[in-house]
């Protein structure tokens, strides 16, 4: 399979060598100029052809951050678009179950919350947020890595990574990959414009509701917006006034 992958600034080189890794023909583009030359001879190193903007070619599958404008495919013709999202999400697996959380605020709070909650059962909890990674347990948390991103990248790079625990709680920004099998939105609060103006933020954050496989989770005075993004075999539930949980 042929695959351009759009903006490696932004987590497209973990991406680019997965899909390589694969044995997937690989394009990767720094279209906004900041890749490093470490980058790049890594990139290459790993079977994946590096440009500066996307060439005038034929590509089955172009993936995408979900704040990039479509301008930057160029002349690039892509048979599917998928975003960085949904690409991590089919590419990356885990062998324990894992949550997801983003909204516009609160994101952090709450992943720090749920691991909390499940540590005091007894589980072993991978906490990603934009605080750091942190292995959460019921006799204290331990500092595995400072200074992450929450792009959907890092979590494409914690499933090669082999780390040993029970639940896995990630902070994502814009979204849901399509991993969780429980799925949380704090709020949509401001709407605010991503991807030039040609997209809202709203856009993102639905791919929780739609890419998710089990329960997702959302303020009940959102219902009508986020309600019917959701497939029927998805369990929905809410909280605050009114809703499932009453917090």
């Amino acid at each position: 399979m042929k695959v351009l992958v759009l903006d490696v600034t932004h987590g497209g080189d973990v991406i680019s060598l997965a899909y390589a890794r694969r044995g997937d023909s690989v394009t990767a583009v720094d279209i906004y100029g900041t890749s490093s030359p470490e980058m790049r001879a890594s990139l290459e190193a790993g079977n994946v052809e590096f440009m500066e903007s996307a060439p005038d070619a034929d590509f089955d599958l172009g993936i995408a951050p979900i704040h990039c404008p479509d301008r930057y495919y160029g002349k690039a013709r892509c048979a599917e678009r998928i975003s960085h999202h949904l690409s991590v999400g089919q590419l990356a697996n885990f062998p324990f179950p894992v949550v997801e959380v983003t909204g516009t605020g609160g994101k952090t709070s709450t992943c720090q919350l749920l691991a909390r909650i499940l540590a005091d059962r007894g589980h072993r909890v991978l906490l990603l947020t934009s605080g750091g990674l942190h292995m959460v347990e019921r006799s204290g948390i331990r500092v595995l890595q400072e200074n992450v991103s929450i792009a959907p990248s890092t979590i494409l790079k914690l499933a090669g990574e082999g780390h040993q625990a029970d639940v896995g709680v990630f902070e994502v920004s814009l979204g849901g990959t399509g991993l969780a099998t429980v799925g949380v939105i704090t709020t949509i609060g401001n709407d605010y414009a991503i991807a030039g103006g040609t997209r809202r933020a709203f856009d993102g954050k639905s791919q929780m509701i739609r890419y998710a496989r089990g329960a997702v989770i959302y303020p009940h005075e959102e219902m009508e917006v986020w309600g019917p993004c959701a497939e029927p075999s998805v369990q929905q539930m809410t909280f605050g006034d009114g809703g499932d949980v009453n917090i």
